[in-house]
């Protein structure tokens, strides 16, 4: 593909880059077809010769440019000089017609010879191979993989529109936007799902600093009371509430224990910390309390398993 484009590039520096205005509308060509273009005006400019008068006819037949076909993106191959070359052969002398016939015929010969040898499959010598095959086992190479299946299909789709909108004279648009705006969608997306999440993690955590202010201490009920409202509310279907009454058990048990001095002003955080990190009660009153802070303080629905799960966890703590 890449040496295609070079050769038919390098068509259109042979040839010129400004012409006149002949046709308002490219010829559009295949390789073939413009070979086949090259070989009749080498014809018609060798018989100019014997008929130099049929140089202005033939300058009146050329296109503005021709469009060729046939690679990745077309390629415009404009004929100013052509033209040009033309208008100046039927000003000069005898001698200088000539010699402008002979560059004419070289030009052609040259563009002719290109589209042959780019037909021709290029030779490759085996020290060539060979140190071709060095190259690309080095490990930088390593990951390097040819097209993919879809890649190959995709080439040939994109192929396809390009010759269609070449053949139908029509300017591909310019759609790089759109890959920004793709790009920019996606990064809106992604912030946009961190944020919610970090909102909802916002609503979900704990509140440390909301004190329950009961109007008395904990242990002045008994933990066996606060269990036995605990499971009534139970037996009722109201988990959050029976988990509520279950952790108020828990924290009645380990003052009555002694654990810490009584105070109804704490928060259950405050009542973590009054419990020693070597007190093997420690962890299980912890999982006691953040199961009380995710569904009293928290969004999260409560259900029998939980109920359930807290009652094991009295049972950890002591509450028989």
């Amino acid at each position: 593909m890449v040496r295609r484009s070079i050769v038919l590039l390098w068509f259109a520096a042979l040839l010129g880059t400004a012409g006149a205005q002949v046709e308002p509308r490219p010829v559009i060509l295949s390789l073939n077809q413009f070979q086949q273009q090259l070989d009749q005006l080498n014809v018609q400019v060798d018989d100019l010769a014997a008929h130099p008068e049929k140089a202005e006819a033939l300058r009146k037949t050329l296109p503005k440019k021709w469009t060729l076909i046939g690679g990745r993106l077309p390629v415009d191959v404009e004929t100013s000089s052509l033209d040009q070359a033309l208008t100046d052969f039927q000003k000069e002398g005898p001698e200088q017609k000539k010699t402008t016939l002979r560059e004419l015929h070289t030009q052609f010969a040259a563009l002719r010879t290109e589209v042959d040898r780019f037909r021709q499959p290029e030779m490759v010598n085996d020290a060539t191979r060979k140190r071709l095959d060095d190259i690309l086992a080095a490990r930088e190479f390593a990951s390097v993989q040819g097209p993919s299946w879809l890649e190959i299909v995709l080439d040939r789709i994109r192929d396809w529109i390009d010759r269609w909108l070449a053949k139908a004279n029509i300017t591909p648009p310019d759609l790089s936007w759109v890959g920004r705006i793709f790009i920019w969608l996606l990064v809106a997306a992604a912030v946009s799902v961190l944020a919610v999440w970090l909102f909802r993690i916002y609503r979900r955590r704990p509140a440390e600093v909301v004190r329950e202010i009961i109007p008395f201490a904990p242990s002045a009920r008994g933990w066996r009371s606060w269990l036995a409202d605990a499971r009534a509310k139970a037996e009722r279907g109201e988990w959050r509430e029976a988990i509520h009454l279950s952790y108020w058990a828990g924290v009645s048990y380990l003052e009555a224990a002694g654990v810490w001095v009584p105070d109804r002003a704490r928060t259950p955080r405050e009542y973590l910390k009054e419990v020693d990190a070597s007190d093997p009660r420690k962890a299980t009153f912890i999982a006691l309390t953040r199961r009380f802070e995710n569904v009293w303080y928290g969004s999260r629905r409560a259900h029998a398993d939980d109920f359930d799960a807290a009652l094991t966890e009295l049972e950890q703590l002591g509450c028989r």
